[in-house]
This record gives structure tokens, sequence and C-alpha cells, in this order.
């Protein structure tokens, strides 16, 4: 928070040029992140911010900054980062819907899917595990910060990925319908405009909440941390599921880790 060296009056962010308040001309300084307090006279208006930003964008952030059992730090970083969040989402729909958006908006069945690989394997089991995680985080643990990162990584994957055939449209739109459907609690104005944007008649807020394959989620490869004596060597990426002793071998033998095991064995880590 920008607070004027003169007098009780702050400085608005927006409103500072240098070291300097452009709405008043006086000095300005840059005090330490600290709690919004009325007797620090540090609080944020949230009008000005839902006028430039959004409710959604302060919704989201303030989800994402803190777990709820903990206090939250503004950051004026953090709320841009959400906006950035949701014009991104904002992004794969519009793109999606204006190329590929089919007269059959119904993507709930994926029968036709089955032996996809690749990359869009790839979105298909990043979108199932994404389901998984948002759910057991909202519905066991309220740590709505860790599903909002979850689904920041799904968006991740689903902008980055290049449609190239009629299945691959089908599958794109089947991942973007449960993206908005976990978005929604957190963002529910955006969500619910990019639904309609979809085709969809009936509010999203009245569509059953996505289900997970357990087959789907679960992990084809884990990264495997080698340390030696206390110190991180290599990481090594290796099949869900293999032995400990295939392990041991692979660390052993590994290009990164042969020099310094030929006296001490390396302790490894899954990640």
């Amino acid at each position: 928070m920008l607070r004027s060296l003169v007098g009780s009056e702050m400085c608005i962010r927006d409103r500072v040029n240098g070291d300097l308040c452009t709405h008043c001309g006086r000095p300005v300084e840059k005090g330490r992140v600290e709690k919004m307090s009325k007797s620090k006279k540090n609080v944020v208006d949230p009008n000005m911010l839902i006028d430039k930003y959004g409710a959604d964008t302060i919704r989201l952030f303030s989800l994402f900054a803190a777990p709820p059992e903990k206090d939250l730090e503004w950051s004026q970083q953090g709320v841009e980062g959400a906006h950035r969040f949701l014009n991104k989402v904002w992004a794969i729909v519009d793109r999606f819907t204006s190329h590929h958006l089919a007269k059959d908006t119904n993507y709930n069945n994926i029968k036709g899917l089955n032996g996809i690989e690749g990359k869009a394997m790839g979105i298909l089991r990043k979108t199932h595990q994404t389901i998984k995680k948002v759910t057991t985080d909202i519905e066991r643990d309220f740590h709505f910060n860790t599903a909002i990162a979850a689904l920041m990584e799904c968006v991740n994957g689903l902008s980055g990925f290049t449609v190239e055939s009629e299945r691959d449209v089908s599958l794109l739109g089947y991942c973007i319908e449960r993206l908005l459907l976990m978005l929604a609690p957190f963002a529910p104005h955006i969500s619910e405009e990019l639904w309609r944007v979809l085709g969809k008649q009936d509010s999203i807020f009245l569509t059953p909440w996505p289900v997970w394959d357990e087959e789907l989620a679960k992990e084809q490869e884990i990264e495997l941390v080698v340390q030696v004596n206390g110190k991180l060597r290599a990481k090594i990426m290796v099949p869900f599921g293999t032995s400990d002793e295939e392990l041991r071998q692979k660390a052993l033998n590994d290009p990164k880790t042969v020099s310094y095991t030929h006296l001490t064995l390396p302790t490894i880590y899954s990640v």
C-alpha cells in the first residue's frame, strides 16, 4: 500500500507516478506488506477493484491467496494474476466457439474417444485429475486455494492444445465443459456467461458436478527425486507402479548420480 507522507489521506496506486501522488502532489512511501486494518489506514476499497477487474476476479483472488484458516495478505499482483487467469479461460472458450463449436453442443459422451493418445490423452487425463483434485479439496479439506491452483494447471494444458481432428474437437469441448463446471463456484458470473456461449440453455448451476474416471485420473508417470548425502542429484521420470528395486537401479545407473554413488547409496523420493 502506498501512503502519503503528509496527513492521513491514502494515495491510490494508480495515482502514483514515481515517488509522487498525481492526485495531491505529495511524496509517497512504500510501506511493508501487512494485514489490512482501519487503524493503519491501509484498507482497500473493494468497489474500486470490482469496477476495474470485476467481482469474479476479486472473489477468485480472495479464495486463492490463502486457505480459510489463515489471514489474507493483500497483493495487487495477485489480483492482476487472477484477472489474467480468467481472461485466459475466456480466450480458450472464445477460440473454441469461433472455430470448432458444433451444432450438437453435448460433449458428455466420449465413448468414441477410446484409443486416443499423445497430447489428446494428456488433456483428458489432466481434466479427470483436476476433477478429482478440486472435488476432494472442496468437499473434504475446504482448501479452495489448492483447488484453484489445480484449475490453473488444467487451463495451461487446454490453452496449449491444438485441434487436429473432429475427435479432438469433441475432446476439447468435453474438457472445457468440465473446466467451467469446476470454475463456477469460484467465478460464477464468467462461468455462467461462457456456459451460454457454449450454447447451453440451462444454467450452469443446474448442471450436475462432473465425476472423474479413476483410471484416467491415475498418473502414468511419476517424478523421482534422487538425493545423495542430502543433496539433490537427479530427477527421473518412471512409469507408475515401478518396483522399489527397479527404482533403485534406475537411480544408481542415472548419469547424474553415478559419480556420487560409488560409496553411498542414494535416497529416492517420489513426487
